[in-house]
């Protein structure tokens, strides 16, 4: 792989994809990419695609860090049949997507719903 770091990008289709079944702009997806990526050890980060994060990294995140539902919320986006809450990029898109602006109150109430 490149050193340059510029090969986590995400494939074209998979943005056009993702701004379909997200709330999130390019940008909050190519940011989102970069930042799951982070979380990654250095050797997965070019096939962040397919890699999953663990829970106690999930967990660092500035919208997580503070919020008292953080395991739950983790358990609801969690599409890990480990059942460890650990989370694929989509998943981690779509704990995103809802805590976005951009999500409509009907999504932002049914993620609600299921997580208190």
């Amino acid at each position: 792989g490149a050193m340059g770091g510029s090969a986590s990008l995400l494939p074209r289709d998979a943005l056009g994809e993702y701004q379909e079944l997200t709330f999130l702009s390019k940008q909050e997806i190519l940011l989102a990419y970069k930042r799951f990526s982070e979380l990654l050890p250095k050797e997965e980060r070019e096939n962040a695609c397919s890699a999953r994060v663990p829970k106690s990294h999930i967990l660092t995140l500035p919208e997580l860090r503070a919020n008292p539902f953080q395991h739950r919320i983790c358990h609801v986006f969690s599409t890990s049949e480990a059942g460890d809450n650990s989370m694929s990029f989509e998943d981690f898109l779509d704990m995103l997507s809802v805590f976005s602006d951009s999500a409509t109150f009907d999504i932002k109430c049914h993620y609600a719903f299921r997580i208190f």
